[in-house]
Protein backbone atom coordinates (compact mmCIF):
# COMPACT_ATOMS: atom_id res chain seq x y z
CA UNK A 1 0.00 0.00 0.00
CA UNK A 2 0.55 3.68 -0.72
CA UNK A 3 0.80 5.72 2.56
CA UNK A 4 0.36 9.65 2.33
CA UNK A 5 3.50 11.56 2.55
CA UNK A 6 4.54 14.60 4.27
CA UNK A 7 5.06 17.87 2.57
CA UNK A 8 5.74 21.32 3.13
CA UNK A 9 7.28 21.21 6.42
CA UNK A 10 7.54 24.49 7.87
CA UNK A 11 8.83 24.53 11.62
CA UNK A 12 8.45 27.77 14.16
CA UNK A 13 8.52 28.43 18.06
CA UNK A 14 4.48 28.61 18.73
CA UNK A 15 4.75 30.21 22.16
CA UNK A 16 7.39 31.09 24.37
CA UNK A 17 7.73 33.51 27.62
CA UNK A 18 10.73 35.07 28.29
CA UNK A 19 12.13 33.66 32.05
CA UNK A 20 9.60 31.09 32.02
CA UNK A 21 9.29 27.38 31.23
CA UNK A 22 5.91 25.84 29.24
CA UNK A 23 5.17 22.48 28.20
CA UNK A 24 2.88 19.86 27.57
CA UNK A 25 1.02 21.94 24.46
CA UNK A 26 -2.30 20.89 23.84
CA UNK A 27 -4.04 22.44 20.77
CA UNK A 28 -7.75 22.42 20.18
CA UNK A 29 -10.33 23.43 17.35
CA UNK A 30 -12.35 26.26 17.81
CA UNK A 31 -15.88 26.15 16.37
CA UNK A 32 -15.76 29.80 15.31
CA UNK A 33 -12.55 28.59 13.78
CA UNK A 34 -8.43 28.54 14.46
CA UNK A 35 -7.54 26.90 17.54
CA UNK A 36 -6.82 26.95 21.04
CA UNK A 37 -3.69 25.88 22.99
CA UNK A 38 -3.44 24.74 26.84
CA UNK A 39 -0.02 24.30 28.38
CA UNK A 40 1.57 24.02 31.58
CA UNK A 41 3.47 27.10 32.78
CA UNK A 42 6.37 26.33 35.39
CA UNK A 43 6.09 28.99 38.38
CA UNK A 44 9.04 26.99 40.80
CA UNK A 45 11.35 24.47 39.46
CA UNK A 46 12.74 21.92 42.06
CA UNK A 47 15.73 22.68 40.08
CA UNK A 48 16.50 24.11 36.58
CA UNK A 49 15.51 21.49 33.78
CA UNK A 50 13.16 19.11 36.43
CA UNK A 51 10.26 20.60 34.54
CA UNK A 52 8.17 17.66 34.96
CA UNK A 53 8.39 17.59 38.62
CA UNK A 54 7.77 21.65 39.14
CA UNK A 55 7.04 22.81 42.68
CA UNK A 56 4.42 25.19 41.48
CA UNK A 57 3.01 25.42 38.24
CA UNK A 58 -0.36 26.11 36.46
CA UNK A 59 -2.19 25.70 33.27
CA UNK A 60 -1.85 28.68 30.74
CA UNK A 61 -4.21 29.85 27.26
CA UNK A 62 -3.35 31.40 24.08
CA UNK A 63 -6.01 31.30 21.36
CA UNK A 64 -6.72 32.75 18.33
CA UNK A 65 -7.70 32.13 14.28
CA UNK A 66 -3.55 31.67 12.95
CA UNK A 67 -1.44 30.08 15.78
CA UNK A 68 1.22 31.97 14.02
CA UNK A 69 0.52 34.79 15.60
CA UNK A 70 0.10 33.34 19.17
CA UNK A 71 4.26 34.48 19.41
CA UNK A 72 3.42 37.66 20.65
CA UNK A 73 -0.31 37.00 22.36
CA UNK A 74 -0.76 37.37 26.11
CA UNK A 75 -1.75 33.73 27.60
CA UNK A 76 -4.78 33.61 30.03
CA UNK A 77 -4.02 31.74 33.23
CA UNK A 78 -6.75 29.02 33.59
CA UNK A 79 -8.84 30.01 37.03
CA UNK A 80 -7.86 27.68 40.00
CA UNK A 81 -5.13 25.48 38.25
CA UNK A 82 -2.63 25.97 40.54
CA UNK A 83 -0.68 23.17 41.13
CA UNK A 84 2.51 20.57 41.35
CA UNK A 85 3.00 19.87 37.69
CA UNK A 86 0.16 19.40 34.96
CA UNK A 87 -0.28 17.27 31.79
CA UNK A 88 -3.38 19.58 30.58
CA UNK A 89 -5.27 17.84 27.99
CA UNK A 90 -8.29 20.28 26.37
CA UNK A 91 -10.99 18.28 23.91
CA UNK A 92 -13.42 19.89 22.18
CA UNK A 93 -17.04 18.03 22.82
CA UNK A 94 -19.48 19.87 20.74
CA UNK A 95 -20.11 23.44 19.37
CA UNK A 96 -18.61 25.54 22.05
CA UNK A 97 -18.53 22.74 25.25
CA UNK A 98 -14.90 21.31 26.33
CA UNK A 99 -13.77 18.90 28.65
CA UNK A 100 -10.65 19.74 30.00
CA UNK A 101 -8.11 16.63 31.86
CA UNK A 102 -5.25 16.86 34.09
CA UNK A 103 -3.40 15.03 36.39
CA UNK A 104 -0.26 16.41 39.03
CA UNK A 105 2.39 14.60 41.08
CA UNK A 106 2.11 15.04 44.56
CA UNK A 107 4.62 16.88 47.04
CA UNK A 108 4.81 15.55 50.82
CA UNK A 109 5.99 17.60 53.38
CA UNK A 110 9.44 15.56 55.06
CA UNK A 111 7.21 13.43 58.12
CA UNK A 112 4.60 12.52 55.61
CA UNK A 113 6.20 10.01 53.10
CA UNK A 114 4.32 7.93 50.94
CA UNK A 115 5.87 3.98 50.88
CA UNK A 116 8.54 4.42 48.09
CA UNK A 117 8.51 8.12 47.82
CA UNK A 118 11.45 9.51 46.23
CA UNK A 119 13.87 12.21 46.76
CA UNK A 120 14.19 15.77 44.26
CA UNK A 121 17.12 18.00 44.58
CA UNK A 122 15.93 21.27 46.00
CA UNK A 123 12.57 19.50 47.44
CA UNK A 124 13.21 18.52 51.32
CA UNK A 125 10.08 16.04 51.51
CA UNK A 126 9.11 13.72 49.16
CA UNK A 127 7.86 12.80 45.63
CA UNK A 128 4.83 10.43 44.65
CA UNK A 129 1.79 10.72 42.20
CA UNK A 130 -0.85 13.22 42.79
CA UNK A 131 -4.02 12.96 41.56
CA UNK A 132 -6.49 13.58 38.20
CA UNK A 133 -8.60 15.99 37.71
CA UNK A 134 -11.64 16.56 34.94
CA UNK A 135 -13.79 20.04 34.14
CA UNK A 136 -16.05 20.84 32.03
CA UNK A 137 -15.73 24.05 30.09
CA UNK A 138 -17.73 26.66 27.92
CA UNK A 139 -16.71 29.52 25.45
CA UNK A 140 -18.71 32.28 24.69
CA UNK A 141 -17.04 34.55 21.91
CA UNK A 142 -12.85 34.67 23.43
CA UNK A 143 -14.56 34.03 27.13
CA UNK A 144 -13.90 30.86 29.05
CA UNK A 145 -15.88 29.59 32.04
CA UNK A 146 -14.60 26.53 33.85
CA UNK A 147 -16.40 24.05 35.55
CA UNK A 148 -14.84 22.79 39.31
CA UNK A 149 -12.21 19.89 39.29
CA UNK A 150 -13.55 16.95 40.13
CA UNK A 151 -11.36 14.02 40.93
CA UNK A 152 -11.35 11.18 39.09
CA UNK A 153 -11.67 8.29 41.83
CA UNK A 154 -12.76 4.65 41.63
CA UNK A 155 -13.91 2.23 44.42
CA UNK A 156 -10.94 -0.53 42.56
CA UNK A 157 -8.36 2.06 41.66
CA UNK A 158 -5.79 3.32 43.64
CA UNK A 159 -5.30 6.15 41.76
CA UNK A 160 -6.15 6.92 38.04
CA UNK A 161 -4.01 9.21 35.21
CA UNK A 162 -5.74 9.96 31.94
CA UNK A 163 -3.69 9.91 28.73
CA UNK A 164 -4.12 12.66 26.31
CA UNK A 165 -6.93 11.37 23.73
CA UNK A 166 -10.69 11.48 23.72
CA UNK A 167 -12.55 9.41 21.99
CA UNK A 168 -16.39 10.45 20.59
CA UNK A 169 -19.05 7.63 19.88
CA UNK A 170 -21.68 7.88 17.47
CA UNK A 171 -24.15 7.74 20.39
CA UNK A 172 -22.64 10.83 21.69
CA UNK A 173 -20.75 8.73 24.40
CA UNK A 174 -16.95 9.71 25.75
CA UNK A 175 -14.18 7.20 26.38
CA UNK A 176 -10.94 8.42 27.58
CA UNK A 177 -7.85 5.90 27.97
CA UNK A 178 -6.32 5.83 31.48
CA UNK A 179 -3.66 4.27 33.66
CA UNK A 180 -3.05 3.52 37.44
CA UNK A 181 -0.74 4.30 39.68
CA UNK A 182 0.08 3.67 43.54
CA UNK A 183 0.40 7.20 45.38
CA UNK A 184 1.30 5.58 48.63
CA UNK A 185 3.90 2.90 47.06
CA UNK A 186 4.88 5.17 43.96
CA UNK A 187 4.54 3.01 41.32
CA UNK A 188 2.50 2.40 38.17
CA UNK A 189 0.15 -0.57 38.99
CA UNK A 190 0.57 -1.74 35.42
CA UNK A 191 -2.78 -1.93 33.43
CA UNK A 192 -4.69 0.54 31.31
CA UNK A 193 -8.60 0.71 31.19
CA UNK A 194 -10.81 2.96 29.21
CA UNK A 195 -13.54 5.49 31.32
CA UNK A 196 -16.43 6.26 29.70
CA UNK A 197 -18.94 8.83 30.19
CA UNK A 198 -22.50 9.30 28.68
CA UNK A 199 -23.20 12.93 30.07
CA UNK A 200 -20.67 14.82 27.85
CA UNK A 201 -17.83 14.72 31.03
CA UNK A 202 -19.81 15.41 34.09
CA UNK A 203 -19.78 12.01 35.48
CA UNK A 204 -17.26 9.16 34.18
CA UNK A 205 -17.22 5.29 34.95
CA UNK A 206 -14.63 2.66 34.96
CA UNK A 207 -15.23 0.53 31.43
CA UNK A 208 -12.99 -1.99 29.67
CA UNK A 209 -9.32 -3.52 30.95
CA UNK A 210 -7.09 -2.63 27.66
CA UNK A 211 -3.86 -4.66 29.31
CA UNK A 212 -3.27 -5.52 32.26
CA UNK A 213 0.68 -7.13 33.21
CA UNK A 214 2.47 -8.87 36.26
CA UNK A 215 4.08 -5.96 38.04
CA UNK A 216 7.95 -7.28 37.14
CA UNK A 217 6.72 -6.21 33.03
CA UNK A 218 7.85 -3.00 32.00
CA UNK A 219 4.97 -0.41 33.43
CA UNK A 220 2.42 1.13 31.15
CA UNK A 221 1.14 4.62 31.14
CA UNK A 222 -0.28 6.79 28.70
CA UNK A 223 -2.70 5.49 25.85
CA UNK A 224 -3.41 7.38 22.90
CA UNK A 225 -6.84 5.93 21.08
CA UNK A 226 -9.19 6.46 17.97
CA UNK A 227 -12.43 5.41 16.93
CA UNK A 228 -12.23 3.34 13.18
CA UNK A 229 -15.85 2.37 12.47
CA UNK A 230 -19.02 2.65 14.74
CA UNK A 231 -18.33 0.36 17.54
CA UNK A 232 -14.73 0.20 16.45
CA UNK A 233 -11.16 1.68 18.63
CA UNK A 234 -7.93 0.89 18.22
CA UNK A 235 -5.34 2.06 21.20
CA UNK A 236 -1.94 2.26 21.56
CA UNK A 237 0.01 1.72 24.81
CA UNK A 238 3.28 3.45 26.12
CA UNK A 239 5.67 1.29 27.66
CA UNK A 240 8.00 2.45 30.05
CA UNK A 241 10.96 -0.02 29.86
CA UNK A 242 14.72 0.99 27.86
CA UNK A 243 13.33 0.14 24.38
CA UNK A 244 9.71 2.07 24.50
CA UNK A 245 7.92 -0.10 21.74
CA UNK A 246 4.18 0.21 21.80
CA UNK A 247 1.43 -2.26 22.14
CA UNK A 248 -1.08 -2.32 20.13
CA UNK A 249 -4.59 -3.39 20.84
CA UNK A 250 -8.67 -3.04 19.42
CA UNK A 251 -12.31 -2.96 20.73
CA UNK A 252 -15.02 -4.16 18.61
CA UNK A 253 -17.85 -3.18 21.24
CA UNK A 254 -17.14 0.37 21.73
CA UNK A 255 -14.34 -0.69 24.52
CA UNK A 256 -15.79 -2.81 26.58
CA UNK A 257 -13.57 -5.59 25.84
CA UNK A 258 -10.11 -5.27 23.94
CA UNK A 259 -8.08 -7.48 21.90
CA UNK A 260 -4.71 -8.88 23.43
CA UNK A 261 -1.86 -6.24 23.23
CA UNK A 262 0.65 -7.31 20.93
CA UNK A 263 4.26 -5.18 20.02
CA UNK A 264 4.66 -2.96 17.34
CA UNK A 265 7.62 -1.64 15.59
CA UNK A 266 7.16 1.96 16.82
CA UNK A 267 9.51 2.84 19.06
CA UNK A 268 9.15 5.80 21.50
CA UNK A 269 5.60 7.82 23.22
CA UNK A 270 2.63 7.56 21.44
CA UNK A 271 1.28 11.10 21.84
CA UNK A 272 -1.76 11.46 19.38
CA UNK A 273 -3.62 9.22 17.01
CA UNK A 274 -5.90 9.99 14.55
CA UNK A 275 -8.51 8.40 12.47
CA UNK A 276 -7.29 9.86 8.97
CA UNK A 277 -10.59 7.68 7.45
CA UNK A 278 -12.08 4.21 7.89
CA UNK A 279 -8.85 2.72 6.68
CA UNK A 280 -5.77 4.66 7.52
CA UNK A 281 -4.41 5.42 11.43
CA UNK A 282 -1.83 8.39 11.92
CA UNK A 283 0.52 8.47 15.18
CA UNK A 284 2.43 10.97 16.13
CA UNK A 285 5.16 9.75 18.39
CA UNK A 286 8.56 10.84 20.22
CA UNK A 287 12.02 9.68 20.90
CA UNK A 288 14.27 11.16 23.33
CA UNK A 289 17.93 10.68 22.84
CA UNK A 290 18.37 8.76 26.44
CA UNK A 291 16.17 5.53 24.73
CA UNK A 292 18.37 2.95 23.68
CA UNK A 293 19.17 2.38 20.47
CA UNK A 294 17.90 6.22 20.02
CA UNK A 295 20.96 7.04 18.35
CA UNK A 296 20.68 4.73 15.44
CA UNK A 297 16.89 5.49 15.27
CA UNK A 298 17.33 9.63 15.25
CA UNK A 299 15.72 10.97 18.10
CA UNK A 300 12.50 13.57 17.65
CA UNK A 301 9.09 14.12 16.72
CA UNK A 302 7.63 11.44 13.90
CA UNK A 303 4.50 10.42 12.40
CA UNK A 304 3.31 6.78 10.55
CA UNK A 305 0.53 5.54 9.48
CA UNK A 306 -1.16 2.24 9.59
CA UNK A 307 -3.45 0.64 7.10
CA UNK A 308 -4.98 -2.38 9.20
CA UNK A 309 -6.67 -0.60 12.95
CA UNK A 310 -2.85 -0.01 14.28
CA UNK A 311 -1.74 -3.76 14.29
CA UNK A 312 1.33 -3.03 11.76
CA UNK A 313 3.29 0.72 10.67
CA UNK A 314 5.40 -0.05 8.32
CA UNK A 315 8.88 1.12 8.40
CA UNK A 316 8.02 3.10 4.99
CA UNK A 317 4.96 4.71 6.97
CA UNK A 318 7.27 6.76 8.99
CA UNK A 319 7.81 10.27 8.47
CA UNK A 320 10.12 12.70 10.47
CA UNK A 321 8.83 15.89 11.33
CA UNK A 322 11.53 16.99 13.59
CA UNK A 323 14.61 15.61 14.06
CA UNK A 324 17.27 18.13 13.56
CA UNK A 325 18.18 19.19 16.87
CA UNK A 326 18.23 16.05 19.60
CA UNK A 327 19.93 18.02 21.91
CA UNK A 328 16.22 20.11 22.34
CA UNK A 329 14.51 16.79 23.67
CA UNK A 330 11.43 17.54 21.61
CA UNK A 331 8.86 15.45 23.10
CA UNK A 332 4.87 15.09 23.41
CA UNK A 333 3.59 15.92 20.29
CA UNK A 334 -0.69 16.80 19.79
CA UNK A 335 -1.79 16.64 15.97
CA UNK A 336 -4.34 19.34 15.19
CA UNK A 337 -5.87 19.24 11.77
CA UNK A 338 -6.49 22.73 10.21
CA UNK A 339 -8.46 21.82 7.37
CA UNK A 340 -7.65 20.75 3.49
CA UNK A 341 -4.95 17.97 4.46
CA UNK A 342 -2.94 20.49 6.39
CA UNK A 343 -1.90 19.91 9.53
CA UNK A 344 0.08 21.19 13.12
CA UNK A 345 1.97 19.39 15.18
CA UNK A 346 2.50 21.43 19.08
CA UNK A 347 5.46 20.02 21.00
CA UNK A 348 7.47 20.48 23.74
CA UNK A 349 11.30 21.38 23.21
CA UNK A 350 14.13 23.41 24.55
CA UNK A 351 15.46 26.85 23.21
CA UNK A 352 19.38 27.30 22.86
CA UNK A 353 18.80 29.20 26.03
CA UNK A 354 17.74 26.54 28.19
CA UNK A 355 14.04 27.31 28.69
CA UNK A 356 10.96 24.98 27.69
CA UNK A 357 8.69 26.32 24.89
CA UNK A 358 6.12 25.21 22.43
CA UNK A 359 6.94 24.50 19.16
CA UNK A 360 5.28 23.84 16.04
CA UNK A 361 5.70 21.96 12.59
CA UNK A 362 2.91 22.70 9.88
CA UNK A 363 2.84 20.16 7.06
CA UNK A 364 0.90 18.91 4.14
CA UNK A 365 -0.37 15.25 3.63
CA UNK A 366 -0.39 13.83 -0.23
Amino acid sequence: MSFPKIQNIEHSVLYEKPGADLLNPFPAPLSSGGCALVFQEVIEAIEPKSFDFAKASRVGMVQGADPGRWAGAQAAVIPDSDGCGYCPALHKIDGDQYILFDWRWGFYAQDAKPNYGFRMPGWDGWVGFGDSFVRTAVRDKDQWTFGPAQILNFEKEKMVRTGPSLVTLGNGALLAPAFCADRFKNQFMNHVFMLRSEDSGATWRQLGTLDKRDKQYAPLTESVAAATGADSITALIRTTNKFDFMLSTSSQDQGATWSLPEKTDLQGHPTDLIALDSSLLMCAFALLPDAEGAAKRRPGIRVAFSSDNGKTWPEDSVAHLRDDSPESKFDRARILDLGNSRYLAAYQGLLPDGRCAIFGTHFDLA
